[in-house]
């Protein structure tokens, strides 16, 4: 780990950027546990205030996915959903709900983190399928059943990849997002051959559009949505960029342009009770539903179902709601939930 803290860290003007080839070796160092705490802490703080590069990126991602067995494949026309791992604080956490439309909407659809992880300690995909009666771990086991019976998975990085969970402790103590914050959005588990994957900082767009394209996705989607996540925004513009193997693509997606009109971005609840309510709402239609978490969900779903059919957003979003309203997508979450918590395998 010296040589690469040596690399990065020698400051403004004699640092570099690491090769792909280095940049794959440093991943399998760190994950090896080679060095020492301090050599890898030196690492993960010269590396977030550098930035990673293209290359850094490809070469990160392809050093971890080198260290873990996919724990289920998904078939084609599948989608990857990279958001944040770190969870939400402001916004209520709908990544699962849009998940479950498109997955309705007959997309296998791949969800994975890692519950109460900093630096935000937010409300991610684990916290919610708590508050909605299942074990998130369990949803781990039953993975290779549920998405190839039911177009949907949700894999806990504990599972598939104990070796990044390790880095968990080094997370809390340095405070902030480490490289692992990014890469973690890139590894693609079951090896989805469509991916959305959700920033914060526009400067990433274009970044990680590019390292999804070397990375071999077939076509993908990087959102600048609320808090970094793959949910556009109900109240103001969204930019995405598109990739495809022949290049990017600049798009904004404008929510009044669909009829969607919020003052605001749909609220974290207080309570997980709320976010259980808040869910069974939408899922089942009724009028007390809260309109900007079911638009906002059928939003990101219909850009998922867009990235995959090769639709527009509009006409995404039109399905979605479509699914919602005719009770497919609840039908769905109670045969997934009662398979995850049965443990035996589902028919199609």
């Amino acid at each position: 780990m010296k040589r690469f803290v040596q690399i990065v860290g020698r400051g403004e003007k004699l640092a570099r950027d690491l090769t792909r080839e280095e940049a794959v070796e440093a991943m399998r160092a760190l994950l090896a546990g080679e060095g020492t705490p301090a050599q890898a802490g030196g690492f993960l703080i010269a590396m977030r205030v550098k930035s990673e590069s293209v290359e850094e990126c490809i070469g990160f991602t392809q050093g971890a996915r080198e260290c873990f067995d996919p724990p289920a494949l998904a078939s084609a026309g599948s989608i990857d959903v990279g958001a944040p791992h770190d969870g939400r604080v402001r916004i209520a956490p709908l990544t699962w709900l849009a998940a479950l439309i498109t997955a309705a909407g007959g997309v296998a659809t791949v969800t994975s983190g890692t519950p109460d992880l900093a630096p935000k300690h937010g409300v991610g995909i684990p916290e919610v399928l708590e508050a909605l009666g299942v074990d998130p771990m369990a949803a781990g086991a039953a993975g290779p059943s549920t998405l190839d019976t039911l177009n949907l998975t949700y894999q806990p990085m504990a599972q598939w990849f104990p070796e990044w969970e390790a880095f968990r402790s080094i997370r809390e103590e340095l405070g902030l997002r480490p490289l692992q914050s990014t890469v973690e959005k890139l590894l693609n588990p079951c090896r989805a051959d469509h991916s959305v994957v959700g920033v914060f900082h526009k400067p990433y767009m274009e970044r990680l559009a590019e390292v999804l394209r070397a990375l071999g996705v077939r076509r993908a989607v990087v959102v600048q949505g609320p808090e970094g996540g793959v949910v556009p925004s109900v109240r103001r513009k969204t930019t995405v960029v598109w990739a495809e193997p022949d290049g990017l693509a600049t798009e904004v997606i404008d929510p009044a342009a669909l009829g969607i009109t919020h003052a605001a971005e749909p609220a974290m609840p207080a309570d997980p009770a709320v976010i259980a309510e808040g869910y069974a709402a939408v899922l089942d239609d009724r009028p007390d539903a809260d309109p900007a978490w079911r638009d906002a969900a059928c939003l990101a779903s219909g850009l998922m179902l867009a990235i995959v059919q090769r639709t527009s957003v509009a006409e995404g979003f039109g399905q979605a709601r479509e699914l919602l309203a005719d009770g497919a997508v609840r039908e769905l979450w109670e045969r997934w939930a009662a398979a995850v918590r049965s443990g035996v395998a589902v028919e199609r």
